[in-house]
């Protein structure tokens, strides 16, 4: 299991060497991927952290209007976060999904 300490050092390691933008997924780890990732960006000077890209992923299940929210302001929460740049699907959504409210 990755400790904070590693995280804190393998995203400042990373941004330092230029690769800014982070993928995480509520469904990692149930949801401490987003926990650690936070944290580690929060532990970044201000300067490294304005450089990196943040996205996460919902589950199709949770993409009506209602659940969406919820998921996503979770996922902030546990992030630490007030946003987030990328917001994106975690699986293609099945064709009987589409359109459905």
């Amino acid at each position: 299991e990755y400790t904070q300490e590693m995280a804190d050092a393998m995203v400042r390691l990373a941004v330092e060497g230029g690769c800014t933008y982070f993928d995480t997924a509520q469904a990692y780890n149930d949801g401490r991927s987003e926990v650690q990732l936070g944290a580690a960006l929060r532990a970044l000077p201000a300067e490294l952290r304005a450089r990196a890209v943040v996205g996460t992923k919902v589950p199709p299940d949770d993409c009506d209007p209602e659940q969406l929210r919820r998921a996503l302001d979770a996922s902030l929460g546990r992030l630490g976060l007030d946003s987030v740049d990328l917001y994106m699907v975690h699986w293609p959504l099945a064709p009987e999904r589409v359109g459905a409210t």
